[in-house]
């Protein structure tokens, strides 16, 4: 995946966000002033965990990304546990597509959904459906 957040400079270009009480949506493209940088893949780091000063553990995957004609995906899921939350339980996915060195598009959905791979696979078509909506601006 493309380090998209060390580039400094980097402005968001169209932004929508959307949310209801269980569920919300974020979706955004970007334009670097210079190429983003794309580390070498590890495939052995697939799952990692973070755990904040405030308790909350957040666990999140490596999963496969969906194909977008002309770009290059990547894609994770999160869940995040306890912390300020309580026992609330947060659901992440988080859907990248680079157009190019210095464009890219993002659809972040998060929530505690009853069924997470059906919110998964909407995410994704979102993430088709921005980017093409992106090409014919």
């Amino acid at each position: 995946a493309a380090n998209f957040g060390q580039t400094v400079g980097t402005v968001v270009t169209s932004s929508l966000s959307a949310h209801n009480q269980q569920f919300g949506v974020v979706i955004k493209a970007a334009e670097s002033p210079r190429p983003f940088v794309t580390p070498p893949t590890i495939d052995a780091c697939r799952t990692f965990d973070v755990e904040r000063p405030d308790g909350a553990v957040s666990r999140t995957h490596v999963i496969d990304a969906p194909q977008v004609v002309g770009a290059t995906t990547s894609a994770s899921h999160s869940i995040q546990t306890g912390g300020l939350a309580g026992d609330r339980v947060v659901d992440q996915y988080e859907y990248v597509a680079l157009l190019d060195d210095r464009h890219m598009v993002t659809v972040t959905s998060f929530g505690n959904p009853t069924d997470t791979k059906a919110v998964g696979e909407q995410v994704q078509r979102l993430l088709s459906e921005a980017v093409n909506g992106l090409r014919w601006r």
